[in-house]
């Protein structure tokens, strides 16, 4: 099993959202701009810019992307995609919210 990642939003001890996708992907978000991991302890409006360009470029380019797709099928460029797209969405619904970004281990 690959690696995860994990990104949760949270305001001191309450955790507001979190999602996670294989680090299999993580040339694709490279790719399109965004360190994901770069953002942990920031605010959620910091990474949000990163996010939303992430976001267009995957979407103006598909087969830039697809091209990256993990050999193993352990993730491709639809879920990429939607990964970011919810990060973009929590982030809009939580912009004060702190960022913690996790790599957790396959098992």
């Amino acid at each position: 099993m690959a690696d995860q990642l994990t990104v949760s939003l949270h305001v001191g001890e309450d955790q507001l959202t979190t999602r996670s996708y294989t680090t299999s992907c993580a040339p694709m978000w490279t790719q399109a701009g965004v360190d994901l991991e770069a953002y942990d302890g920031s605010r959620a409006i910091h990474a949000l810019p990163d996010l939303q360009n992430a976001v267009e470029a995957m979407k103006a380019d598909p087969a830039t992307y697809e091209a990256l797709n993990p050999t193993d099928g352990s993730g491709d460029y639809t879920g990429c995609l939607g990964f970011l797209e919810g990060l973009v969405d929590d982030c809009n619904r939580h912009p004060k919210a702190v960022t913690t970004a996790t790599i957790i281990a396959g098992q």
